[in-house]
């Protein structure tokens, strides 16, 4: 497994899936799923307002963008804005692992998920993914891509997490 950090523009991030969460109790999207959610004219929107999903914690929803460079959404709930925490994360990210693998995924590219909440650092949110994903297995085969959020510094980020050994 490698781990990168990049903080492109949305259309210039190329992996075989792009994984964007979303709350429970936060309306419109933000974050990440937010601004897909716009280019896609409401993808996500449509999804939760037909009552397909919530936002419950670790529920997926998959979209087909063929004008991306990352053809293939995943949105994965991150339960309640309130509730979220590196626990929760950690529940996600273990739950990913099977549906991207079943997907047959060989590159992720993964939002820091839950940053727009605050209080919680994106390299202990990367960090705490990447653990979870090692859980029970040497080498889950997926390489990983984290999107920095708006203002953050992709170098920084990995810098920070090559320094706690990953």
């Amino acid at each position: 497994m490698r781990v990168t950090v990049v903080a492109e523009p949305l259309a210039r991030v190329c992996a075989d899936i792009l994984v964007a969460g979303f709350f429970e109790d936060v309306r419109p999207p933000k974050g990440l799923a937010g601004h897909v959610d716009w280019l896609t004219g409401g993808g996500l929107s449509r999804l939760i307002v037909g009552h397909r999903v919530s936002g419950r914690v670790a529920e997926t929803a998959l979209l087909a963008v063929p004008t991306f460079s990352t053809p293939r959404v995943l949105f994965v709930g991150l339960g309640r804005s309130s509730n979220y925490n590196y626990l929760v994360l950690h529940q996600v990210a273990e739950a990913l692992r099977p549906v991207l693998g079943a997907l047959q995924v060989k590159a992720a590219a993964v939002e820091l998920l839950g940053t727009q909440v605050g209080g919680l650092d994106p390299v202990i949110i990367a960090r705490t993914f990447v653990k979870a994903w090692h859980n029970g297995s040497k080498d889950p085969g997926i390489d990983l891509t984290f999107v920095a959020p708006k203002g953050q510094q992709p170098q920084q980020l990995e810098h920070r997490l090559r320094e706690m050994g990953m």
